[in-house]
């Protein structure tokens, strides 16, 4: 497998999009990148959203669209903006504690996983979820990340989040191996264990040499998304800059 192509979380710049959406999404292509994965809810306009994608050229290659986004009563609106777009990946990005709370909680959220991605299948779309650093710690004797691998089928993408899992003391490369093909997209966050996610990659604690070579190996992943939230060393353009510029050599 050749290069895989580069997204950029745009959650990285979320308080810059705030002031500037569309120069923000301008600056993002700017620094290189050819795909983006939107967040949040529905309120920006979808043409609005269309309009500054065709003009940059980037992709909008899936969306972080919370677990209330396919309840009864927002499903449909949830399916509907995103066929809009041309969005066909919806990954939930986080939990919340009733769901996450012990084993049966876990368990319970992999059988509503499995709801979630029957709808959606329909649609011809798929879901998945991304891990924040809880997902690799023993919950009732039973890990998490575990529950809902084998609990979903090949559909369901585990979107390893690499500085995220290792920030929870978890080796990301393991469980990309454990579960090979899972990883249709993938979160490159650099992490540091004296740093932590104040460190840019090629200086921080992650194996991205053997990751990308993994990721390669397995021939499955779509896209590499790039994700940094700290504005310790940069504010939060020139940090997703600094995080393409460095990645980028790594394929």
């Amino acid at each position: 497998m050749g290069a895989i192509p580069m997204a950029c979380q745009l959650y990285s710049v979320h308080k810059s999009l705030a002031q500037d959406f569309e120069g923000t999404v301008r600056k993002v292509a700017a620094a290189g990148y050819t795909g983006a994965e939107g967040f949040g809810g529905l309120d920006r306009p979808v043409e609005q959203v269309k309009a500054i994608m065709e003009e940059t050229g980037l992709q909008l290659i899936g969306w972080h669209s919370g677990i209330n986004a396919f309840d009864p009563e927002n499903i449909k609106k949830t399916i509907a903006y995103h066929k809009a777009l041309g969005v066909k990946t919806l990954v939930v990005p986080a939990l919340p504690a009733e769901m996450t709370c012990s084993a049966a909680a876990w368990h319970a959220t992999a059988k509503r996983f499995r709801e979630i991605s029957r709808i959606l299948a329909d649609e011809g779309m798929v879901t998945g979820y991304h891990n924040h650093y809880t997902e690799f710690t023993p919950v009732d004797g039973e890990i998490p990340w575990d529950i809902i691998a084998t609990e979903t089928d090949e559909s369901f993408i585990l979107q390893i989040d690499n500085g995220n899992a290792m920030h929870g003391g978890a080796d990301p490369l393991y469980y990309l191996k454990k579960y090979p093909g899972r990883a249709r997209t993938f979160h490159m966050k650099p992490h540091s264990a004296t740093k932590g996610f104040d460190v840019v990659p090629g200086e921080d604690d992650v194996p991205w040499a053997e990751t990308v070579a993994e990721l390669k190996r397995q021939g499955k992943t779509e896209w590499v998304i790039a994700e940094y939230e700290t504005e310790a060393l940069f504010p939060d353009v020139e940090g997703i800059r600094v995080c393409y510029e460095k990645l980028s050599k790594f394929f």
